[in-house]
């Protein structure tokens, strides 16, 4: 049975699946560089 959730989210598509494996295998054998990158400050909306 799969989770309706995951099907409806298009990050857990095949195709997705098949990027992100890329890149891991890519970061892994030194093919692509893992760079770092400034996180994105969100605030909160106070109720």
């Amino acid at each position: 049975m799969e989770n309706t959730a995951q099907t409806a989210d298009p990050f857990y598509s095949e195709s997705n699946i098949r990027y992100l494996n890329k890149v891991i295998d890519g970061i892994e054998n030194g093919t692509r560089p893992l760079t770092e990158h400034d996180l994105i400050e969100v605030e909160e909306e106070s109720s």
